[in-house]
């Protein structure tokens, strides 16, 4: 069950049009002169970085330490922040007369942040410990630094614990109160870079800051968004042999515009995919190259990765829905899944596609020996730091920030774990529902589809957390053509109508829901443009599909095929079933646990009017967290969910159906209305007589096919169904074989009796 929730309200700014006004609006922006920073971003609207508290400290630290020409070390992450906030500081050091070194540590035997054994080694080599993207957290690791003889400066952006590391100098925005809290690891060490070195210095690694800064995920507004807008500019033309060899690898010619798109899916994940699968010192190297035959041959190894990193996490995606396939998340707030042998690089990625789809915070494990150690992301605007705060007894180590975190734990405690970490969200909660959401701006016509809307929404570009990319709901559109494309029939085609206006429209991910799909839908869309053989078309891109007006394609004869299935099912079942009386007027309160079994077409569109955001569903569903649903002319047993409440909406044909469901989702309570006139005539079109079976057999002994029946084809199922339970035929691969004839009685088979 999902909810599509408007984010843009009306609103007006003087000089601007209605529709950029709500945008800009829903983005916190409420002023003529807030919106000309946004849409004409300025260098000069960056805050000093002297204001960064520590700043100050540190530089004069440094700079003494440089005129003796110290050595430092710089310790960073294995991501993009962390890796680019180490070269940043790296050269800022250098530049500056510090002989510095990077050390990343390693994902697999080190894990995240400052760690004991590395202060250890690297003592002896460096006077200062400068770390990047971590250290807030690491109390004893910064400590024993300081004991061995280091002076240690911590830049982090990550949410500070209430005691604080003992470090020379600590820089983070969270600390003191820097105007703009929310910059990533890199930002931050860019601003001390830019505070040793000079403005002009800090502008030419602003490519570096921008590509963390979008690569974190951090909200693209304020100082975020000068620091992504120039910086886009500054990477489309950079000198970096390393950044040139990365763009060419992902289809990017010299001088082309970079988006923010093309960093997210494009050039980050090839710089992540070293740390997550093996070390992150092939990227280290790339970004730090000099020589351009180097860099492309980095650049090469770092996309062999990327290729392996996203069929490794292919497979743990499946094997994680496996795993919740078991469980029920029925009345859960929470999705807690950890296993032997997963890989840790990769953990992040499955706990965030998994929080998208069923829009429960989630965590994901990799068990190794006697300890398990994952990431966390978030969903449904829970805070997932301070979930885990309220989790900290049985945690080892934890730390990250409200979207997005990484924690360590023994086995032993993982079950303690799941109850605390259930407790700590439905704590957040206060009471409201957790079901998921799919935000939009504002509605949208198709007529409003062109390629002049695209080239007004790019002005609000560079897009990213914060500043999404403007979405639109298209109401009550028709679905005329959908097809599935791409390798392994992921994805959808669609073509949306509305009058006169038809739209190409491409659904990514949505492959498997070709056959289920209503005939009119609401549809949350991105507009954007598709090339093909130069010629330049808007299209839109589909976010989320859930039933317009019309919900279902009435076809009466597959309910009457659902129906002989079901029961044929049903006859095995002896189980006695009390069954309550249900009537159309009784209200479905909350979101969760309740099918509506509709047998007829007028039943289920009526509960699809009146309960619109139920799920609709015609086929196969399957549904971990069992959201209310609507269930039209498909067999039970194609349906694997949760539910505690089944509801025969348009009566019983027999008890056995109760028991049916009863087997399919155990512990069920059954409920069902007076049958409906449309399930009376239902029943009557499948109706056998004797006459309609001796007339059946006769055909089959004359080597008559059984289509010759004037017949329906639920009918001429059921009867072969009977005349199997007869011992008459039997049934091969849906082909049926005369067996020896006997003298019977149809009353002799169970099916017959119920169509009888």
């Amino acid at each position: 069950m999902q909810a599509f929730v408007r984010r843009a309200q009306e609103y007006s700014i003087p000089g601007y049009p209605a529709w950029l006004a709500s945008l800009l609006h829903a983005r916190g922006i409420d002023t003529a002169e807030a919106a000309d920073a946004f849409l004409s971003p300025s260098i000069d609207s960056l805050h000093p970085p002297e204001m960064l508290a520590g700043v100050p400290q540190a530089v004069q630290l440094i700079r003494g330490l440089g005129a003796r020409h110290a050595r430092a070390v710089v310790y960073g992450d294995y991501d993009v922040d962390g890796l680019c906030a180490s070269v940043i500081i790296w050269e800022a050091l250098q530049a500056v007369g510090l002989k510095a070194i990077i050390y990343i540590p390693d994902r697999h035997q080190e894990g995240y942040g400052l760690n004991e054994d590395a202060v250890r080694k690297l003592a002896p080599q460096a006077e200062l410990l400068l770390t990047v993207d971590c250290g807030i957290t690491a109390v004893d690791g910064v400590a024993l630094a300081r004991e061995l003889g280091m002076r240690v400066i911590v830049t982090d952006h990550h949410q500070p614990p209430q005691e604080l590391p003992p470090a020379d100098v600590l820089i983070n925005p969270l600390l003191g109160e820097y105007p703009f809290p929310s910059l990533c690891g890199a930002a931050t060490a860019w601003k001390l870079s830019w505070a040793l070195c000079g403005r002009a210095f800090a502008m030419d690694q602003i490519d570096l800051c921008a590509l963390a800064t979008i690569a974190d995920m951090v909200p693209l507004l304020g100082e975020n968004r000068v620091i992504a807008y120039f910086g886009l500019q500054a990477l489309a033309v950079s000198k970096r042999p390393g950044l040139q060899a990365l763009k060419a690898q992902v289809g990017l010619e010299e001088g082309q515009p970079v988006s923010a798109d093309r960093v997210s899916f494009g050039l980050a994940p090839r710089l992540n995919a070293g740390g997550r699968l093996t070390t992150a010192q092939d990227a280290l190297a790339l970004l730090q190259a000099k020589n351009p035959h180097q860099a492309t041959t980095l650049a090469l190894t770092l996309g062999s990765l990327n290729t392996a990193r996203q069929e490794e996490e292919r497979r743990m995606l499946e094997e994680a829905e496996t795993l919740l396939a078991q469980r029920s998340l029925l009345h859960r707030h929470t999705i807690v899944l950890c296993r032997e042998g997963w890989n840790k690089g990769v953990v992040g990625l499955t706990a965030g596609k998994l929080a998208e789809k069923y829009g429960l915070p989630t965590l994901v494990l990799s068990r190794e020996g006697d300890s398990c150690a994952g990431s966390g992301r978030s969903a449904g605007g829970i805070d997932l730091h301070q979930a885990l705060v309220d989790s900290a007894e049985v945690l080892s180590r934890f730390g990250g920030h409200k979207q997005a975190a990484g924690l360590t734990l023994s086995v032993d405690r993982l079950p303690r774990l799941e109850q605390l970490f259930e407790a700590a969200v439905v704590a957040q909660l206060e009471g409201r529902p957790l079901y998921k959401q799919v935000v939009y701006d504002a509605p949208l016509s198709l007529d409003q589809v062109t390629l002049h809307t695209v080239q007004q929404l790019e002005s609000m570009a560079p897009f990213g957390v914060g500043n999404p990319t403007p979405t639109f709901l298209l109401e009550n559109v028709t679905i005329a053509s959908a097809r599935s494309v791409g390798a392994g029939s992921r994805h959808l085609k669609l073509s949306l109508v509305d009058g006169m206006e038809q739209c190409d429209s491409i659904a990514f991910g949505m492959g498997d829901r070709e056959q289920g799909l209503p005939p009119q839908a609401d549809a949350i869309v991105r507009v954007t443009t598709n090339e093909y053989r130069g010629r330049l078309s808007v299209q839109c891109q589909v976010n989320a599909l859930r039933a317009g007006t019309v919900a279902f394609r009435a076809d009466g004869q597959a309910e009457a095929l659902a129906l002989v299935q079901d029961l044929q099912d049903c006859l095995s079942n002896t189980i006695q079933v009390v069954v309550s009386p249900w009537q159309q007027e009784d209200v479905i309160t909350g979101y969760q646990g309740t099918l509506l079994v509709c047998r007829c077409f007028d039943t289920a569109q009526a509960l699809h009017r009146r309960y619109p955001v139920f799920e609709t569903v015609c086929g196969q569903h399957s549904d971990p967290r069992g959201g209310h649903t609507i269930l039209y002319r498909t067999p039970l047993h194609q349906v694997a969910a949760p539910f505690e409440r089944v509801i025969f909406c348009d009566g019983l044909v027999t008890h056995q159906e109760a028991a049916l469901a009863v087997q399919q989702f155990p512990g069920a309570v059954v409920l069902a209305a007076s049958e409906t006139p449309a399930l009376t005539a239902l029943r009557a079109e499948i109706r056998l007589s004797v006459e309609d079976m001796r007339e059946i057999y006769r055909l089959l002994r004359s080597d008559i096919h059984l289509n010759a029946l004037p017949w329906s084809a639920a009918k001429r199922l059921a009867a072969a169904l009977v005349l199997a339970q007869l011992q008459l035929v039997a049934l091969e691969d849906d082909t049926l074989k005369l067996l020896p004839m006997r003298k019977c009685d149809p009353a002799e088979s169970a099916l017959y009796r119920l169509l009888a």
